[in-house]
């Protein structure tokens, strides 16, 4: 599905979970922020799980990363958004330049909170995933995703997704064996 179901899978494991105060640690690969309160008119949608996310007290922005981002869906209001609420924010670019350490560094200041990881397949160039609604050039690569999981290790996961997988615009399934 697109990337508004994972409102209700991280609503679904905040409550699973007891109801943690604060909220749940989120990690979040993805070429947009996904901060955008409304888009057409409508405040629930594959735009905006996350400010609906932070707004409703699922997730900590304090303890939220977003990594990929990039293309020009994002806006100076929702970078704004994600900063004034303290979301960590990496580039592709930048992700890139600093390698997976700051994902290990991110997993150690997180502890063992619980945290929730929430995959948009766009966060990869469209080269290794063109199967995907909002496709978006300087994308991580196939390796530099699976690298990325890999440095999660040890990490609280309690909850976690992969979205905008679009089987007809997946020729040769590339996008659905990446996803997988």
């Amino acid at each position: 599905g697109d990337h508004s179901i994972a409102l209700g899978n991280i609503r679904a494991t905040w409550e699973r979970r007891g109801k943690p105060e604060g909220g749940l640690a989120m990690i979040h690969f993805d070429a947009h922020l996904d901060t955008v309160d409304a888009l057409w008119g409508e405040k629930y949608g594959h735009a905006s799980p996350f400010i609906r996310a932070i707004e409703e007290g699922y997730v900590d922005p304090k303890r939220m990363m977003t990594i990929g981002v990039r293309g020009p869906l994002n806006t100076k209001a929702d970078l704004d958004y994600a900063k004034e609420h303290g979301v960590r924010v990496v580039t592709a670019p930048e992700f890139r330049a600093a390698g997976v350490g700051v994902l290990r560094d991110f997993v150690k200041e997180l502890g063992g909170a619980e945290a929730y990881l929430s995959f948009d397949i766009d966060c990869f160039d469209p080269v290794y995933a063109p199967g995907t609604g909002t496709p978006a050039i300087g994308g991580l690569t196939s390796a530099e995703g699976l690298e990325a999981l890999r440095a999660l290790a040890g990490v609280n996961l309690v909850g976690a997704d992969v979205v905008e997988v679009l089987p007809d615009r997946d020729h040769a399934q590339v996008t659905a064996l990446l996803a997988a």
